[in-house]
């Protein structure tokens, strides 16, 4: 597990990357057990795939993305910032 950490906190260095830390405290948010990545596009365009038992799902229709980019704002002010995910 402190090996994976490490990683992690090597990754995070990179310019394009930010790592933030969840308390353990936190439990029940809308997007955990919600396997999703939301893809932002040089054209600005922006869709959400979501993994699923049978497959994914990539939605790219305002209605359906803009509840995960709220979601992950949410759960991003939540976490702890950038410094204290990394010490």
């Amino acid at each position: 597990m402190a090996e994976r950490l490490d990683q992690l906190v090597a990754m995070a260095e990179h310019p394009k990357l930010t790592l933030q830390v969840l308390p353990t405290k936190i439990s029940g948010h809308v997007v955990l057990g919600v396997p999703h990545v939301i893809i932002n596009l040089l054209d600005r365009a922006t869709f959400v795939y979501v993994d699923t038992l049978t497959g994914g799902l990539y939605l790219e229709d305002d209605n359906d993305v803009r509840p995960y980019e709220l979601a992950w704002k949410r759960l991003s002010a939540t976490a702890l910032d950038f410094d204290h995910s990394t010490l």
